[in-house]
């Protein structure tokens, strides 16, 4: 009598190695995208009036009103009402000068719209100065910074 076989369907073997688009990145990739494009860009302002060409460290710090004021105004002067969507935090007030932060990518807008801004207080010019800015909190910041959060 003859004797048939017969054999189960092959399927092929599960691949140690899946399709790359459906890894997972390497802790190791996150770090160093992470490390190397910061998300926030910080900013060390001065707030110039005629009274304060000198900077003085027993000068009363501004409100946050003004300085959202004066932040916004600035921001909309230069960009239009598109520079008033810019999402600012201010981190720091000593006296006249401000440390903000922005998101990165917004971070040269918001130099130019500041640095180039002139407003008034009641019958006083005011202005931004940016001191320093950088994409890292704790170094030097660009311009003058000298430690940009010291």
């Amino acid at each position: 009598m003859p004797t048939t076989t017969t054999t189960a369907p092959s399927h092929p073997p599960p691949t140690a190695n899946p399709s790359r688009r459906l890894q997972k990145p390497h802790a190791a990739t996150q770090l160093l995208s992470r490390t190397l494009h910061p998300t926030h860009t910080y900013l060390h302002l001065r707030l110039l009036t005629p009274l304060t060409t000198i900077p003085s460290p027993t000068a009363p710090d501004i409100d946050p009103l003004t300085i959202r004021t004066h932040l916004t105004s600035a921001l909309r002067h230069a960009h239009g009402l598109a520079g008033t969507a810019i999402a600012l935090d201010v981190l720091k007030v000593k006296g006249e000068e401000v440390w903000v932060r922005c998101p990165a990518e917004e971070g040269r807008s918001v130099v130019v719209g500041l640095g180039g801004w002139e407003g008034s207080e009641g019958k006083m010019k005011v202005g931004w100065r940016v001191v320093g800015w950088d994409g890292w909190a704790g170094r030097r910041g660009r311009g003058d910074g000298r430690g940009l959060f010291l």
